[in-house]
């Protein structure tokens, strides 16, 4: 976040709305989307994976989530293995 002095004036800051706005308006969207039916839910979320875009962001944050429950493993290990299979 950026900050912008004019003429020895305090400095302001750039942008905080636009961060904030966006941060609301998500909440309304979820706050309304928590108000619809279990009927008009389900379809907007077959809609949203109907969508190749948002299937694939979706998916990948499922996968994410999903991957924090596997062990963390060393980079050095896992190059190695990659070097030794040839992958790197």
């Amino acid at each position: 976040m950026a900050t912008k002095k004019r003429n020895g004036a305090k400095a302001k800051v750039a942008e905080a709305a636009a961060e904030y706005r966006t941060h609301a308006l998500g909440e309304v969207f979820w706050l309304a989307f928590q108000q619809l039916s279990e009927d008009d839910q389900r379809a907007f979320m077959t809609k949203l994976l109907e969508d190749p875009e948002w299937y694939e962001d979706i998916y990948d944050a499922i996968m994410s989530i999903k991957a924090r429950k596997e062990p963390a493993r060393p980079y050095r290990e896992v190059a190695a293995e990659l070097r030794r299979d040839g992958l790197l």
